[in-house]
């Protein structure tokens, strides 16, 4: 990857984001840290004190939050050349009609509202710079039913549409739209439905998944993010990628771009009916 590229991670405090973000800093990348506990964030450039690191403590469903990231980021370091939505938050676990509908709108709040806002921030910036690239994070729901957490799942699924929709307003501008799924990862949240009965229920294997091979780990996604930040794999853009299944065929893919473009793989599409 370029070096002095810079890089907006949302949920950097922990996770998957964590991972991310001193991935992008050992690649000599500015990393701007985007979560609400700013203690969190201030451990990451401690741990990592040749690292640029700009820590940003933020509610990301917040307006007048976001746009304070935004600005503080477009005066210190300019447009950002990727901007990653990774925070989300899987609250209620159960059916929807025993959920509290708080918690349950909190979910799509979060992972929605959340990417929305941080896309608003950045984009008018990328595309006067004609230069970037947004990766939303889909994941569970955003390509197969995922009942007992429609919060998170239909969240998900939205955040696919939301990156096809983004690309194609984006056309021309040199800018990108991606979604990301990073797989299986081991996190608080995950290892959430592996230890109580709401989450056994709901995917009753993930325990299992967890503790063997079937894990995805969370370097994969930072690498796959790397490789779109580098540009390598532009030919995709507005297409849903999964670190844990996709990275071993990045190649494959790249090769089959124009014949995915053309056939509308990899988007969000209703099989066997069409306008």
């Amino acid at each position: 990857m370029p070096s002095k590229q810079t890089v907006v991670v949302t949920g950097a405090s922990r996770g998957i984001g964590r991972t991310v973000a001193l991935r992008f800093a050992r690649e000599g990348a500015r990393v701007v840290l985007v979560a609400r506990d700013r203690a969190r964030l201030e451990e990451i450039p401690a741990e990592l004190p040749d690292g640029e690191f700009l820590v940003q403590p933020a509610d990301v469903t917040s307006p007048e939050e976001m746009a304070r990231v935004s600005e503080s980021v477009l005066a210190i370091w300019g447009a950002p050349h990727l901007v990653v939505a990774n925070a989300g938050r899987l609250g209620p676990i159960g059916p929807l009609w025993e959920s509290d509908p708080a918690s349950w709108w909190r979910d799509v709040e979060v992972s929605l509202r959340g990417s929305f806002l941080l896309a608003h921030g950045f984009l008018a910036p990328m595309v006067e710079a004609g230069r970037g690239r947004v990766a939303f994070f889909g994941g569970g729901g955003s390509t197969r039913v995922f009942p007992w957490v429609s919060a998170y799942a239909i969240s998900k699924a939205a955040l696919l549409r939301l990156a096809e929709t983004l690309d194609l307003e984006l056309e021309g501008t040199g800018v990108h739209a991606f979604s990301v799924s990073p797989g299986f990862v081991r996190t608080d949240m995950t290892e959430r439905f592996a230890e109580t009965e709401e989450g056994r229920r709901c995917i009753p294997d993930l325990a299992a998944v967890l503790d063997r091979d079937g894990a995805t780990p969370p370097e994969a996604c930072a690498e796959l993010l790397v490789r779109i930040a580098k540009g390598d794999l532009d030919g995709l853009h507005g297409r849903f990628l999964h670190a844990g299944l996709d990275l071993s065929r990045l190649e494959e893919l790249r090769g089959r771009a124009a014949e995915i473009a053309r056939n509308e793989e990899r988007v969000l599409t209703l099989r066997g009916f069409s306008l």
